[in-house]
């Protein structure tokens, strides 16, 4: 005969909520669950996975969204029997309203850049005697800049996979949150999950204002940058010219718009006027 389920029976169905947290029960009545072979256990498990054989529908498996209220998603199941072969199976659908607040964490902390000057203690690449003679001398002086790393961690329905993999190591190209283009590098997401539903997921950023773009000396064989290098405005750039700087700064990390690209950031903290940065 088969398997058959009768639908949203009305013994254990039942609504209840609070502001943040509403639940809805749905019963079914299973019938024809197989004995050979089987333990109670294994019934048991076979009535909260069974389906119909003739209907075909299938009990709402952990994770599934209510067919009517969809936006509730069941996060729990319960079978207990209630005659020969038979089960009443209910289901437990949530509805758990994400909240609007999220927590702030700060660090401080420093990067090490080595900077390059000349023997007088410059930012160039070249030190010009009182022959005029170009000649090459750099020194890289080991200095520090203070930086601050920012966590953001709020609940989404956000999996963070796909943020990590495209925007992770990325610097903001447009004003976001306070801060200037430029000045802030999305380090990346972590979370949890206990459903694959909702997620508590930490942001991390570093903010510097002086920017994360890379500090580059160039040397070229008489001690000015080669042809196609656009080095600092600051003194010449040729050969027999002034003396040139020989050193330029370079958009190193993806330039990215965080206001679309970490939308989700931007509603949650900046979409209550808030200035992390």
């Amino acid at each position: 005969m088969g398997i058959t389920i009768k639908e949203d029976i009305i013994q254990d169905s039942s609504m209840t909520g609070t502001w943040t947290d509403k639940i809805k029960h749905r019963s079914f009545l299973v019938s024809g669950i197989p004995t050979t072979g089987s333990n109670p256990t294994e019934m048991e498990y076979l009535a909260l996975t069974a389906t119909d054989s003739t209907s075909g529908f299938t009990i709402p498996a952990l994770g599934q969204f209510h067919p009517v209220l969809t936006s509730y998603w069941v996060d729990q199941a319960s079978a207990k029997p209630c005659g020969p072969n038979q089960f009443y199976v209910t289901i437990r659908y949530r509805l758990q309203s994400l909240p609007s607040t999220f927590l702030l964490e700060f660090h401080g902390g420093v990067r090490q850049i080595t900077k390059y000057v000349d023997a007088n203690g410059n930012p160039t690449q070249v030190n010009t005697p009182a022959s005029g003679v170009a000649t090459p001398r750099l020194f890289g002086v080991p200095s520090a800049y203070p930086i601050s790393q920012t966590v953001i961690t709020f609940l989404e329905n956000v999996n963070p996979t796909n943020l990590n993999a495209n925007y992770a190591g990325s610097v903001n190209s447009a004003a976001w949150l306070g801060a200037a283009a430029g000045t802030v590098r999305f380090d990346g997401v972590t979370g949890s999950t206990e459903n694959l539903i909702i997620y508590k997921n930490k942001y991390s950023f570093s903010y510097d204002p002086a920017g994360w773009n890379e500090l580059v000396v160039v040397p070229g064989v008489d001690g000015y940058p080669p042809p196609g290098v656009n080095p600092s405005t600051t003194g010449g750039t040729t050969s027999g010219g002034a003396q040139g700087t020989g050193w330029a700064w370079f958009q190193m990390p993806k330039w990215v718009d965080f206001n679309s690209a970490l939308s989700n950031v931007t509603t949650q903290v900046g979409g209550q006027g808030s200035t992390v940065f």
